[in-house]
Parts: C-alpha cells; structure tokens; sequence
C-alpha cells in the first residue's frame, strides 16, 4: 500500500491533525491485478512477520471477550456425543481455573458417573459433549 501513503496528506482541521486521502485514478493504482495481489499479500506478510504470537489464552480472549461464556450450566448432565456414553453432571463452572499441568483456562468441574468429580477442560468438553 505504498500508494497510500503517497497521496495521504496530513492537515489541521480546528486544532486535530486529520489525514486526507487524494483520490487517483484506479489505473494510476495498479495498471496489472496480479501485481495488485502480490503487493496486498506481501504487505501481510510483513505485518505478520512483525506482530507477536499469541498464546491460546490470548486468541480465546480475543475470540470469546474478556468474560467467556459456557455451554453447559451447573446440574446438566452430559454424554459423549460419539457413543452416547455418559461423561457426569456439570458440579461447577470456573473461569480461571488451574490445571493440575499448570494451565489456567476455563473449565467445567464434572462428577463422573461413580461419584469422582474431575475438572475438565471447558473447550475440549464443548466439543466432545452434549446435554444429555
């Protein structure tokens, strides 16, 4: 987008600075679409090439908001999806919840069929599970 930033101009306008885009004609822009992409996916590729990872609690963040929310509601009793065995009860949801690995993520604490409760990941559940 070189082109862009050539024909931006930057003026005060009642004390802000404001960016005024001159228009061109659309053969002064690119004469050859395929030159046009090119330029589109290299300029991509750099901004990618310059913006940092992001952890898996980062990209549910941005992909959820900042207050996720859960399927599945204490007292639902859940199967496997697959074979319809039965997984447990939904005991508790927790937004922020440790992991015995040390991960902190939301999670579901289910009591299993014979009693035991377990935590459970909360997107690995959604994806296997539904309300029985």
């Amino acid at each position: 987008m070189a082109w862009l930033e050539e024909t931006m101009k930057w003026m005060w306008i009642a004390g802000t600075i404001v960016a005024v885009l001159a228009v061109m004609p659309a053969a002064a822009v690119a004469a050859d679409p395929a030159t046009a992409r090119q330029e589109t996916r290299e300029e991509i590729e750099r901004f990618l090439a310059k913006t940092p990872a992001k952890t898996p609690a980062e990209v549910d963040i941005m992909v959820r908001g900042a207050s996720p929310g859960f399927r599945f509601s204490v007292g639902d009793g859940l199967v496997n999806v697959k074979d319809g065995a039965e997984i447990g009860v939904v005991v508790r949801t927790e937004t922020a919840h440790t992991f015995r690995n040390g991960k902190v993520g939301r999670a579901y604490v289910v009591a299993r069929p014979k009693g035991v409760e377990v935590d459970m990941n909360a997107d690995d559940l959604e994806r296997i599970a539904a309300k029985r």
